[in-house]
């Protein structure tokens, strides 16, 4: 067995010193780090504790920011809400607005036809038949107009529900983030749900920044504002439009009325004209009836005088010789004979012009009974007319103030 190796005494000593320098070393060593742990805790605390004091904060500032951008986005949700209802009320009236003038261009259109059935020279293009039309190209202008207005209103509808639902979108994104938000204000170190998540403190590729973020919120704002305005000065204009064309379509109607009024007082005029003149038409054919039976009474009452003398006259030719002499009784007679056959003559001369005056006043009758056939046709076809412009007057709609 080998002897152990035998070390000088200041070996030993230089050994010891070493040691215990090396201990001392190390103790300082340790000292300095135990130093160092405890200021890096008290500051790791006291900065955590800033830190954690400041994500408070800074949470609660940001769920206040929110809360007020979701605020913002409320008003403007109902905002848009109730101009969406109001112009939706407007596309309303202006449908039924447009359905009403269905009626009145059926009654315009009845109007027209109806008057067709004028008959003979009163088929005339009266102010009657010109107000009509202007009517009628009234409604159909309206209506039309209409059209446009109602295709404006949907379209509004749409861009505002547009903007009301992207103010939604918008709205439900805020709710969700400052719930979010205050679940993590709410978090201690004693949480349940505490746990590590790797990748946690890398940016995240879809954030945005602040200033992006309220002018992401702004700009939707904004845009609901813009359309509520559109809309509010299309709910104006439609407002102005219909008691415009309501208006223009009761003035025109008052016109072709007071067309209608003018033309049957014209037309019951000319017929009571034609009626008088009927009535002292046939009182004259009546006065002629009689002339006629008296001229041809007359005319025969002269036979028997006229036979009377050509008869004496006959005779007194057969008077003997010296006896037949042209004598005063013949002149007499001859005479008699001549005036008879005269008057007889002039008798029939008026008897024909009677007759003839008798046949221009029956046919004076017959145009005068015609023509106020003519005149009833006219009068019913327009009167028929009239009633049925009443009935529409009554369902006529009121329109806007």
């Amino acid at each position: 067995m080998a002897q152990p190796t035998k070390y000088q005494l200041r070996d030993w000593q230089q050994h010891n010193d070493r040691v215990i320098g090396t201990a001392s070393q190390n103790r300082e060593v340790s000292q300095s780090v135990r130093g160092a742990a405890a200021s890096l805790t008290r500051d790791t605390t006291t900065q955590l504790q800033k830190t954690q004091r400041e994500v408070q904060n800074r949470l609660t500032l940001r769920i206040d920011d929110i809360a007020q951008r979701d605020a913002d986005l409320n008003l403007a949700i109902s905002d848009t809400f109730t101009e969406i209802g109001m112009l939706q009320n407007h596309l309303d009236m202006v449908r039924s607005s447009r359905q009403a003038k269905d009626m009145p261009l059926e009654i315009v259109q009845s109007c027209l036809d109806w008057r067709k059935e004028r008959v003979s020279i009163d088929v005339v293009r009266d102010d009657v038949e010109r107000s009509l039309g202007a009517e009628q190209t009234l409604i159909e202008q309206i209506q039309n107009t209409l059209d446009r207005r109602a295709d404006d209103c949907r379209e509004q509808l749409r861009l505002l529900r547009a903007a009301h639902h992207q103010l939604e979108a918008d709205e439900r994104d805020k709710t969700a983030a400052v719930n979010i938000d205050r679940s993590c204000r709410s978090l201690d170190t004693t949480s349940h749900e505490l746990g590590r998540h790797l990748g946690a403190t890398s940016a995240n590729p879809r954030s945005v920044e602040v200033a992006d973020w309220d002018g992401y919120t702004g700009d939707n704002i904004q845009k609901s504002r813009q359309e509520i305005a559109s809309s509010k000065a299309l709910r104006e204009a439609l407002d102005a439009y219909l008691k415009e064309s309501a208006d223009a379509l009761n003035q025109q109607c008052n016109a072709t009325d007071d067309a209608f009024n003018v033309r049957l007082a014209e037309t019951s005029d000319a017929k009571t004209l034609d009626e008088q003149n009927l009535s002292k038409t046939r009182g004259e054919i009546s006065d002629q009836d009689l002339t006629i039976k008296g001229l041809n009474t007359t005319i025969t009452d002269q036979n028997a005088p006229l036979a009377m003398a050509e008869t004496r006259l006959s005779k007194r030719t057969y008077r003997p010789n010296v006896e037949l002499v042209h004598d005063p009784v013949e002149d007499v007679l001859v005479k008699e004979a001549q005036d008879i056959e005269s008057a007889v003559e002039s008798l029939r001369v008026n008897l024909s012009e009677a007759e003839a005056a008798q046949r221009g006043l029956v046919r004076a009758e017959n145009a005068l009974i015609d023509d106020i056939n003519t005149k009833m046709q006219s009068l019913s076809v327009d009167n028929r007319c009239m009633q049925r412009r009443q009935q529409f007057k009554y369902r006529t709609p009121v329109s806007p103030a």
